[in-house]
């Protein structure tokens, strides 16, 4: 019987406090993107969001739908700035929830390079994707261009060990686009080898960046089927142990500057550790022993709120599809798809008349022009229960320009969309 790994001793009067201010912080942010549209609001959302979390887990472990709401905002957060990176100085509209969606017109400063542009922030967002069971925000993730992600300044000598950023992203890029196995193991057998061969004597922050890689390491090998599963519990008590030695300690070299790692929040979980306890547990490996640095009820994905994020997907008999007419011979642009629909009213039955505002885009070349049109009548012709669609046909045609091009909504199109992508506002 293993013992439990409790989390180390933390100040909670300043821990409240800062939790107190990270939510004060999140909710100022949110509230002034819209006057600050740039990567660095979003960089300060995602700051306090993950903070509030991590404060969250440690002093209320049971307000699992608060928790919910802070991991579901940093991660939005994260897949905002990367999405915003990767766009290359072009507008991008984002989607932001903070209690209703909102669309707001985004830009990138470009040339900036500061923390928040280390992959290791990427790999935090696969990390809280892979905990939540978000699909969609994992595949958000991997559809950033590698060169977004790893656009940060590599130092160069053996001190400098750099393995956990840079080729850990590419792994996790590689293995969540399904990519050949032989890729993706290639590169983890690569950092593996560095681990190995890391000097401790002369690699910098060797602790910090080697000792608990390589347990994490050993473990993805192991859920991968390169190495026996008989020992991964033992690895995973053994890498949360080491956690808790490097993250935990209770003593500063110099108090009266610095905190002690143990009152940092990002110490209060470990998120790597959660993320791969979460991909065994999916695959029917249970750990046999518990810690506060691993919540149970995040490795087991008990959510309460949208439980079925938790569950394998099924296959769904009707899909979201891209646009159509009913009548099929027409020259008309049509919309590639509508993104999101907002309705002031229930949606309630087939047959039922609403007025909407349409959420869309236009494709030039490779870049998207997002906009949003007002007023629009449709007609919701079916409702897809099982699988969480509606289906809705425009009653009215209309038209929109945009750099001189047309983009054309025909009578009778038919929108087939997600229900959660259908608000009602006001």
């Amino acid at each position: 019987m293993k013992a439990y790994i409790k989390r180390s001793e933390f100040n909670t009067t300043i821990s409240e406090r800062l939790l107190m201010s990270s939510d004060r912080n999140l909710k100022n942010f949110l509230s002034n993107i819209k006057n600050d549209p740039t990567n660095l609001s979003v960089a300060g959302v995602y700051d306090y969001a993950l903070e509030a979390m991590l404060g969250k887990i440690a002093l209320n472990p049971d307000e699992h739908e608060s928790i919910l709401y802070y991991l579901d905002t940093a991660l939005n957060s994260l897949i905002a700035h990367y999405q915003i990176k990767a766009s290359f100085g072009k507008p991008q509209y984002i989607f932001f929830k903070d209690g209703k969606d909102e669309i707001y017109q985004m830009n990138w400063n470009g040339g900036l390079y500061n923390q928040f542009d280390t992959p290791v922030y990427w790999i935090t967002g696969i990390y809280l994707a892979l905990i939540r069971r978000n699909q969609k925000a994992i595949e958000d993730l991997v559809a950033i261009p590698l060169e977004a992600i790893l656009n940060y300044e590599r130092y160069q000598g053996a001190e400098y060990f750099q393995y956990d950023m840079f080729e850990m992203a590419q792994f996790w890029h590689s293995f969540l686009r399904n990519q050949p196995k032989k890729n993706y193991l290639e590169i983890l057998k690569k950092v593996e080898s560095a681990v190995k061969s890391a000097d401790r004597k002369k690699v910098l922050n060797y602790t910090f960046k080697v000792y608990l890689l390589e347990k994490e390491v050993e473990m993805l090998l192991q859920l991968l089927g390169e190495i026996p599963l008989e020992s991964f519990n033992d690895n995973m008590y053994e890498a949360t142990s080491r956690f808790k030695e490097i993250r935990g300690n209770t003593f500063s070299e110099d108090p009266s500057n610095d905190p002690p790692q143990s009152q940092y929040e990002k110490n209060f979980v470990a998120l790597g550790l959660t993320a791969i306890a979460s991909l065994a547990y999916d695959k029917d490996i249970k750990l046999d022993f518990s810690s506060d640095y691993l919540p149970q009820w995040l490795v087991e994905g008990a959510f309460n709120i949208k439980t079925e994020l938790a569950k394998p997907a099924l296959i769904q008999t009707v899909i979201p599809e891209l646009l159509k007419l009913l009548t099929p011979s027409s020259p008309y642009k049509l919309p590639p798809e509508i993104t999101k629909v907002f309705v002031s009213e229930d949606i309630n039955n087939k047959g039922q008349n609403i007025t909407a505002t349409l959420f869309s885009y236009y494709l030039n070349g490779n870049q998207k022009l997002f906009y949003k049109v007002d007023n629009i009548k449709l007609i919701l012709t079916d409702i897809h229960k099982s699988d969480k669609l509606y289906t809705f046909e425009n009653i009215e045609p209309f038209m929109i320009i945009l750099n001189q091009k047309a983009q054309h909504f025909p009578k009778n199109m038919k929108i087939v969309i997600k229900q959660e992508n259908v608000k009602k506002i006001g």
